[in-house]
């Protein structure tokens, strides 16, 4: 037989046994894909698979007992959604390592539906594209949380200094709050053109601290993260303007029009709280302050945490005639279009950029490109954390507004806050 006839017969031979074995390879390559499925699907743990861009493509049943979003809701959405608001900036770093082909093996704190949070051991591999780069990634997640309070409870007292652990202290400072043995501190802010005549005041912002019976004085930066974690951090904000709206009107009453600002702190918890407008409304009229003398700090991270979010509660709180601050400015990714919409007044330049390791010197941009920021977005530039003159007359150089520092003022009680700036009006 020549090879033309051989030819001949090959094109000639029925093409039905190919497509029965491309057929059968295609169904068993289905049913190798419905058994993963349903192994994905039946088990406990969290499998949520997403897209190059970081949206969600894939929900399984552990994922909606995990963190009680159902998959018509969690679908579509960024990653993003599962970070806790203190851990943003973390989450799309690791996003973005994920994306870009790195394997990650880690344990976090991740967002629950609803203000809690919940500890996950989580592993994320990015899946390969036809061009060996990501064309998205798998993060698999196993609840922590039952052993990390098992841990806990093991240790309620520290071995090494024979003092209360975390658990412990949240324990108390749950039963503190409702019998009012957090105590309100006042720590004055002065405007720098009162400074080289007389230091007069143009604010006070309100701190809070803890009255502990054997720690003593505890700082708000040491429990407010416990507060935070645990929910409580909702009814002590509460507590803290209550209490700074009823001091607010006393300086009013004895100061008239000279009544410097009261500056409260609000965490991210509680900005993203939906009662939050009603509890500031509440406490100004309940203690009769102006809504004007109050200025409420919220941290960039805060702020920047969802912007599309806090954008129109923002909105909210300005409409009661309150003045708003970012606070801390300078120590997250801030974009700058969002600040510009942002009803916000003030910029309180971080104090780790004027009395920290990064102190700023004559030579350093940042302090005076935050300055010329705030001054350009028609905002008041406020530093925090001055403690020598020389800091102070570095920033009056530099035209900033607003100083804050041991410098210029200890924290002192609410009788002589009230004394001193009838000494300075």
């Amino acid at each position: 037989m020549t090879a033309e006839t051989a030819a001949s017969n090959a094109q000639n031979r029925p093409r039905h046994a190919d497509a029965i074995r491309d057929i059968t390879k295609r169904k068993d390559g289905e049913r190798r894909f419905r058994r993963l499925a349903g192994y994905v699907e039946a088990t406990d743990d969290a499998i949520v698979d997403i897209g190059a861009g970081g949206r969600i493509r894939a929900w399984n049943r552990g994922a909606a007992n995990l963190y009680g979003y159902s998959a018509e809701e969690a679908i579509g959405r960024s990653w993003i959604m599962l970070a806790t608001l203190d851990s943003r900036a973390d989450a799309h770093c690791l996003l973005r390592r994920v994306l870009a082909g790195e394997h990650v093996l880690s344990e976090v704190r991740r967002r629950r539906k609803g203000r809690d949070a919940v500890w996950v051991s989580e592993q994320a591999t990015p899946h390969a594209g036809a061009d060996d780069g990501a064309a998205g990634a798998m993060f698999v997640s196993r609840d922590m949380t039952k052993w990390k309070q098992a841990a806990s409870a093991r240790a309620q007292i520290d071995e090494l200094t024979g003092l209360p652990n975390r658990a412990t202290l949240l324990c108390e400072l749950r039963d503190e709050v409702n019998t009012g043995s957090v105590a309100l501190l006042i720590l004055g802010l002065d405007r720098f053109q009162m400074i080289e005549s007389s230091v007069g005041a143009r604010g006070v912002e309100a701190l809070a601290r803890w009255n502990h019976p054997e720690l003593g004085r505890i700082p708000a930066c040491e429990f407010i993260e416990i507060a935070e974690e645990s929910g409580l951090i909702v009814t002590l904000g509460a507590w803290a303007l209550r209490k700074a709206c009823v001091e607010l009107h006393a300086l009013e009453d004895k100061l008239g029009p000279a009544c410097p600002t009261m500056n409260v702190n609000v965490s991210a918890v509680q900005l993203i709280d939906h009662t939050i407008v009603e509890i500031v409304e509440s406490a100004i009229d309940d203690a009769g302050c102006d809504p004007a003398h109050l200025c409420l700090e919220l941290t960039e991270t805060a702020v920047m945490s969802d912007p599309e979010a806090v954008t129109p509660r923002l909105n909210q709180l300005k409409r009661l005639g309150i003045t708003i601050a970012v606070d801390d400015f300078g120590t997250a990714y801030s974009s700058l279009a969002y600040l510009r919409d942002f009803p916000v007044d003030e910029l309180k330049i971080d104090r780790s950029f004027i009395s920290g390791e990064r102190a700023f010197d004559e030579d350093d941009p940042i302090v005076p490109s935050i300055i010329g920021l705030a001054h350009a977005m028609g905002l008041l530039a406020v530093a925090e954390g001055v403690e020598t003159s020389d800091q102070l007359d570095r920033l009056r150089e530099l035209g900033c507004d607003i100083a804050q520092g041991y410098y210029l003022s200890r924290p002192v009680g609410s009788s002589r806050i009230r004394d001193l700036l009838d000494i300075s009006a």
